[in-house]
This record gives structure tokens, sequence and C-alpha cells, in this order.
């Protein structure tokens, strides 16, 4: 299954958008709001002049369906995120792995934060995230996943666009400030 997100950020340099993106405060109010993520804990932070290397663990929170509560328990459900940000072109790579049936999942994310001409940044999510299980089960288990991906998505930008309001509404205030005179 093929996943494509294009999501728009009215404002803000992509440069910025990613530093408000990465603030740790910003990340736990996004957890926060994720409806499908139960628990996320960062295991591993490198970075240099070029990259930032990321490795997280997350663990859903998702109803098991009927037909699939014989082979799935809740703490099945977790992963490991791996995330390497290329500072200069501005481009995550994200594969997850997960700790349960890792030979029968591919999730793999390319995001781009990209200047969109009008002062502003597009950020394009493309990916895949295929399953190996038998067709039977797979369309239905796709299609769940889907959903669960779509909901975080759009919750995320939710709070994420709330952040850059934050952030350009505090700007445009302090710019607004006029230096006080002093006499002598």
């Amino acid at each position: 299954m093929k996943l494509n997100f294009f999501q728009q950020f009215p404002g803000i340099d992509p440069g910025v958008l990613n530093e408000i993106w990465s603030d740790p405060e910003v990340i736990a109010r996004i957890v926060k709001a994720l409806p499908n993520i139960q628990e996320r804990e960062l295991l591993e932070e490198k970075q240099d002049d070029k990259f930032l290397r990321r490795k997280v663990r997350y663990l859903a929170k998702v109803p098991i369906p009927t037909f699939a509560q014989k082979v799935l328990r809740p703490d099945m459900l977790s992963w490991v995120e791996e995330t390497v940000y290329d500072k200069k072109n501005q481009v995550y790579q994200v594969k997850c792995i997960p700790h349960f049936f890792a030979d029968r999942v591919e999730n793999e994310l390319t995001i781009r934060l990209l200047p969109d001409g009008k002062g502003g940044t597009l950020r394009v999510m493309e990916g895949v995230f295929n399953l190996r299980i038998p067709f039977l089960v797979r369309g239905m288990a796709e299609s769940l996943i889907n959903r669960y991906l779509q909901d975080n998505m759009e919750r995320e930008y939710q709070v994420l666009k709330t952040e850059v309001e934050n952030h350009l509404s505090k700007k445009t205030s302090s710019s607004k400030k006029k230096p006080e005179s002093r006499k002598a």
C-alpha cells in the first residue's frame, strides 16, 4: 500500500518548521494527541553537522479486531522507528521495524520539507506500508492500518499547525513592540 500525505504550513520557513517539529515539548504534545499511540520512548539520538539519527520505540493503542485476536496481543503492536534527517536537504528517511512479525511488514517513508513559493512550507510524505500475510486478511488489515495512519497524520498536522501559529503570533507580537526611548 502506498502512502502519500501532503500538508501545508503557511508563513513558516522549512528550517523553522523542522525546529518546531523537533522540539521535545512539541513532540510530547503531538504524541499525547495521537489517538492510536499509547507510548513513545526515545531510545537513541545522535547528530553531527550533516545528519540527525534517531531511534524511537512506539506502542500502538488500537482495538484488535476479533478475527486477529488469536494471533495478536496489544503488546505485539510495537515498533522502532529509525529516522535519518539530512539537515542540508531537509529530508527525513524513516523506517519502522516492528518488534513482532518484522519479516512480514515493510514500512518506509520519505518526508520532505519544501518551500511552497509563498513563504510557507509543504510537508510531503511518501512511502509504503506492505503486509506479507494471507490475502483474505491482508486487505482488511491494511484498511484498518490506513485508517489509523490517516487519523494520526491528521491529528499530528492539527497540533503542529497550532504550534506553528503560536510561533508566528509570538514572532509578530515581539516585532510590533517598539523599543523604549530613554531620556538622559
